[in-house]
């Protein structure tokens, strides 16, 4: 998290010069797409983070009770469904 977090605020950075000086048209659209790439990389770290328990290394709850939902949805009246649940970090 530490190496992204570094690297968007360089990209920032880098992106606030070179518009500041520049007013073509290609660098903009390359900053653009500079941006697009730093913010799809920024929020699949983030969503990883917000999905993944850091003691464990497992899913953690709010991940379980989504994926949870859409396979009830999935098997509404057609099959069977067992469920066993651990607590494994107390």
């Amino acid at each position: 998290m530490k190496i992204i977090d570094f690297y968007v605020i360089i990209l920032l950075f880098l992106i606030t010069l070179i518009t500041y000086y520049t007013a073509n048209s290609i660098v903009f659209i390359l900053i653009q797409f500079f941006i697009c790439i730093t913010i799809s990389i920024y929020t699949y770290v983030l969503k990883n983070n917000a999905r993944i328990d850091k003691l464990t290394s497992l899913y953690n709850r709010k991940y379980f009770d989504y994926i949870l939902s859409d396979k009830l949805k999935r098997l509404r009246g057609r099959a069977n469904l067992a469920l066993l649940i651990c607590d494994v970090d107390n």
